[in-house]
């Protein structure tokens, strides 16, 4: 966390995962965590720029294609799981392209 935010965040908490296929038929694999206590200062990142947002204010927002899903692994208790697969699972590899693939929220 700190690399990307600048800020040391204590007591994570695991709420979810998010999967998806990678090259050469791999899985890969991002773990949710969230954190109420943290410590520094929001910084930017080759990521890109960090800042704080009302929860409300997201849905307005143009954030990176699939954000909608991840957050509601974050927000709704009943999801756990968010699992992206190529809705043509015979198409070439290529780049990622966020309208290649469906998800399924577990």
């Amino acid at each position: 966390v700190w690399e990307e935010t600048g800020l040391t965040i204590e007591n994570p908490r695991l709420c979810g995962i998010k999967t998806w296929g990678g090259p050469e038929g791999l899985l890969e694999v991002a773990f949710l965590y969230k954190a109420e206590k943290f410590s520094g200062e929001l910084k930017p990142s080759e990521e890109g720029e960090v800042f704080w947002a009302e929860r409300d204010s997201l849905p307005a927002m143009q954030l990176a294609s699939g954000m909608e899903e991840t957050f509601r692994v974050f927000f709704e208790e009943d999801i756990s799981e968010l699992y992206y697969e190529k809705k043509d699972k015979n198409a070439p590899a290529g780049p990622w392209r966020y309208e290649d693939w469906q998800y399924t929220l577990q």
